[in-house]
């Protein structure tokens, strides 16, 4: 598998603004991030049955964010546009099925200019002239807080237990059986053998790389982690999650070179195609030989416009 290099951390952030989540806010970390009612998605929205089980795939990078219909069924609007793929700008709005989001730029959001600094001054207000009512209203506020103080004073408060030599036994006691229990249980899953300590820094790194979106590095990561420790929990786990979202990846690298094919975008066609094989790397795979087969295509059709 390739390295893929780190993203930088974005500074973009969705905000649901209609449905059952309004109001919620995601901030989009640099890599792939995808949206629909499949609980795998990184952005999930469940309650609208219009939004396609995998509907949309955001790719934030050093270039910006740039949004790409991959249901091939359901409509992606910006705007009021319907869109393939585009870069999308701060304050757009963005429509899946009934369900609109914000686009925003937390960056701008956290460098805009206080009141203060337009010249505006939110706590000057105008003076209201006092009424007698409001005399009436802070005597009867003295008095109640008179009322209790009085009342505090007489319940005072219970005297604290102390504790004795027979509960501090109790409570060693307690804590050697739950360190017990979890040693035993260590000792029946095998987390106490020298596979499993050789397998967990494999594991540790494979995670790193998932969490950075380097899928295929995290793949091979955790196969290394199986294959000292077959029985590793959360190496089977993320294993599959992995493959899950390097497949997805793939996927959406091939729609795009389409997408950008059928719109005569022949260099962006190349440069997808380009991305697939890639990733996969085998020229015996199938997905190989038809990215290879496309991009060959691509490159051809690019000649011949000059």
């Amino acid at each position: 598998m390739s390295s893929i290099a780190p993203l930088p951390q974005s500074s973009y952030a969705i905000t649901i603004l209609s449905g059952a989540d309004k109001g919620v806010t995601y901030q989009l970390v640099a890599g792939q991030v995808s949206i629909g009612r499949n609980p795998d998605n990184t952005i999930v929205v469940s309650d609208d049955p219009k939004i396609s089980r995998n509907h949309a795939v955001i790719v934030v990078g050093s270039h910006g964010a740039q949004i790409s219909d991959v249901s091939g069924k359901n409509k992606v609007l910006v705007g009021s546009d319907e869109v393939t793929s585009r870069m999308l700008n701060p304050g757009d709005i963005i429509q899946l099925g009934e369900t609109r989001f914000l686009f925003k730029n937390i960056a701008q959001l956290a460098d805009a200019p206080k009141p203060e600094s337009l010249g505006l001054n939110p706590s000057r207000r105008r003076n209201r002239p006092k009424s007698k009512m409001n005399f009436y209203i802070l005597v009867g506020v003295i008095a109640v807080l008179f009322a209790w103080l009085l009342s505090s004073s007489v319940n005072k408060p219970a005297a604290v237990k102390l504790r004795t030599d027979s509960d501090a036994e109790m409570d060693i006691n307690s804590n050697k059986e739950i360190v017990e229990a979890i040693q035993l249980a260590n000792a029946r899953d095998g987390r106490n053998s020298s596979q499993y300590k050789e397998a967990q820094p494999n594991f540790i790194k494979g995670f790193r790389d998932y969490r950075k979106g380097q899928y295929d590095r995290a793949i091979e990561s955790f196969q290394a982690c199986l294959s000292l420790f077959p029985s590793h929990p959360q190496c089977q786990r993320y294993l599959r999650l992995a493959e899950k979202k390097f497949h997805e990846l793939l996927q959406y690298h091939m729609v795009l070179a389409n997408k950008y094919k059928a719109q005569n975008q022949f260099a962006a066609c190349k440069a997808s195609y380009r991305n697939a094989m890639v990733m996969i790397k085998n020229p015996s795979d199938k997905i190989y030989i038809e990215a290879k087969s496309g991009h060959d295509a691509c490159r051809a059709l690019e000649g011949d416009r000059f």
